[in-house]
């Protein structure tokens, strides 16, 4: 019951800024349509940068635009001269304190190294294993035997 409190709470706190928010839009909002009114004079007393509410917001960190999956997966492989599995590469983010964030990090690991399979960026291994094409003319001690 506690774990649904708390998420009760969360969002009504973020609903709350996102309220106030809302009202220094719509006074902004008020303040250019009364300088509009106004005329051109009203522009050269009151620069737009200095108006309340036009402030840039900058977006909380877990909202800016992340690394893909994709990319992050190919990163991480092309590091080591290994062959990888999907739940070694998912433990392999978690363990470096930076897990791969997605709706399903299972499905889409897996999805990357197909797309990246296809485009010749890795290779297959054994079934459910991965190899950066940057080390395509090693092998492992495991694939040689």
């Amino acid at each position: 019951m506690t774990d649904l409190h708390d998420a009760i709470v969360l969002i009504e706190r973020q609903r709350a800024q996102a309220m106030a928010l809302v009202e220094q839009y719509d006074f902004a909002l008020g303040v250019l349509r009364d300088l509009l009114k106004a005329g051109p004079l009203a522009e050269q007393l009151v620069p737009p940068e200095r108006l309340p509410g036009l402030e840039t917001v900058t977006p909380r960190p877990e909202t800016r635009a992340r690394e893909s999956v994709r990319s992050r997966v190919l990163a991480l492989m092309d590091e080591d001269d290994r062959d990888w599995s999907t739940k070694e590469l998912i433990g392999a983010f978690e363990r470096r304190g930076a897990p791969l964030i997605a709706t399903n990090v299972g499905n889409s690991v897996r999805t990357a190294l197909s797309t990246a399979t296809d485009e010749g960026l890795i290779f297959r291994t054994a079934p459910g294993r991965y190899k950066s094409g940057r080390f395509a003319g090693t092998m492992t001690a495991e694939e040689d035997a």
